[in-house]
């Protein structure tokens, strides 16, 4: 009922340009029936990661399904929950980055 034409992966919070597929780049990746978007992507990681995986409608809507009050003309976006990747075995360890945004502090 809906449709997409890019999928993107994020490593620990921020998009990796190796792994972001459009259908215009990589046709063979994206189907038109119920799968939309299907391939193996291998992912090289040197430290724990997670990873989100997006998926977007770019250009599209989501149309009649979601009724004229609630967005309609809103593009179709999935995203999944974060995949935690420990590489060496010892329990997964957050690398820390704050993405550029500051944390709010309180006194």
């Amino acid at each position: 009922w809906l449709d997409i034409n890019r999928v993107q992966v994020f490593v620990n919070g921020r998009p990796n340009n190796d792994l972001n597929f459009t259908r215009r780049e990589t046709p063979t990746h994206f189907g038109d029936g119920v799968v939309k978007f299907e391939t193996d992507i291998p992912v090289e990681l040197s430290e724990d990661a997670h990873l989100i995986v997006a998926a977007i409608g770019e250009g599209l809507t989501l149309g009649r399904v979601m009724g004229p009050l609630w967005g309609g003309e809103k593009p179709p976006v999935a995203v999944s929950n974060p995949i935690f990747v420990d590489v060496d075995g010892s329990g997964f360890k957050a690398n820390g980055d704050l993405l550029d945004v500051p944390l709010p502090l309180s006194k």
